[in-house]
């Protein structure tokens, strides 16, 4: 896993500045999402990670290193890169276009083929049926899988995704961004992603960085974006998220925070039933309390007690706010 710091950079064309001062970390086995209105300066700016594009001002570090004295050669083949376009070289099969980087970084030929089938089976396509296939006799959809794979062949710490899944239609999006989820998780990779689509930043990101005009307007979790935003232009470009998304990204946590203090301590971690961790969504803590048959559950995070809550409550908050559309102060 790699850690991504920008300090201060800037880029300017042509005498326009795209890029203002912008200041931010891509952490260590995270998604931080880049995301913001036409023209705010996320493509420039994820394009300066692998040296497609020269900061002006400023400086980027990949791993605590100024990247401008490593070569950028070096840099592309260690740095996964999926792009909206694809990609793929429609002269070689999809085996071959996975096990580009391994060759290119001296893997033996066996151990090279090896991988390809792995990653191939990791996003979800059989190796028998698609290894001797070429990008044209795949769907857009399968051409995107085969892509992650090929970013994931030389086992990179940093993955660089420009609006990867932009393209797709909208069921294929979605299966997209959850099966990047779990093989990020599964993985733990850092990821710097860019995207315009709102709800997609709010489904796959740990943090978002919102730009405008290429300054850096907040950043944060998405449950910070979309219940705390730092101006009008956020909380309006936010607006447009849907209830159930909105559901899908309120962890326990976030609700005991709107909630306030319970009526009763929480009683100690080895004495309580069904545990639920604070990072677990609001949506996924009621089904396990419905498949437990839980009428309350003990909120822990890192094995200590945070609050004990009602079914019955939970279930209050969260109708309620899909019915408003929002989210609301816990009342």
């Amino acid at each position: 896993m790699s850690e991504l710091t920008y300090e201060g950079v800037g880029k300017s064309f042509g005498g326009k500045k795209v890029v203002d001062g912008v200041s931010f970390r891509a952490e260590r086995g995270k998604i931080t999402v880049l995301m913001g209105p036409s023209g705010s300066g996320k493509t420039t700016l994820l394009r300066m990670a692998n040296r497609l594009v020269e900061p002006s001002e400023g400086r980027v570090l990949l791993d605590g290193e100024d990247i401008s004295g490593m070569e950028p050669l070096e840099i592309r083949r260690s740095t996964g890169y999926v792009v909206q376009q694809i990609g793929l070289f429609p002269h070689m099969t999809v085996e071959e276009n996975i096990a580009l980087v391994p060759r290119l970084k001296g893997w033996d030929e066996g151990r090279a083929r090896r991988r390809a089938a792995e990653l191939l089976e990791l996003v979800g396509l059989e190796p028998s049926q698609y290894l001797k296939r070429y990008p044209k006799q795949l769907s857009g959809g399968q051409q995107q899988r085969v892509g992650v794979a090929r970013a994931l062949a030389g086992d990179p710490g940093l993955i660089l995704m420009d609006e990867p899944f932009s393209h797709l239609d909208p069921s294929v999006r979605r299966q997209l961004q959850m099966e990047l989820l779990r093989i990020q998780r599964g993985l733990g990779k850092t990821v710097l992603f860019v995207t315009h689509d709102v709800e997609e930043a709010v489904r796959i990101a740990d943090k978002i960085c919102f730009l405008k005009e290429g300054r850096l307007i907040q950043e944060g979790s998405p449950a910070e974006l979309l219940f705390n935003p730092l101006g009008d232009e956020v909380r309006s470009f936010f607006s447009s998220v849907s209830s159930m998304c909105r559901m899908e990204r309120i962890s326990m946590k976030d609700f005991l925070r709107m909630r306030g203090p319970g009526p009763d301590p929480a009683p100690e971690v080895d004495s309580a039933g069904l545990k639920i961790e604070g990072s677990t969504s609001v949506l996924e803590a009621l089904g396990l309390m419905a498949k437990e048959r839980s009428e309350r559950a003990l909120v822990v995070e890192g094995g200590i007690a945070l609050c004990e809550v009602d079914a019955s409550e939970l279930a209050s908050f969260v109708l309620k706010n899909l019915r408003d559309g929002g989210c609301v102060p816990w009342r």
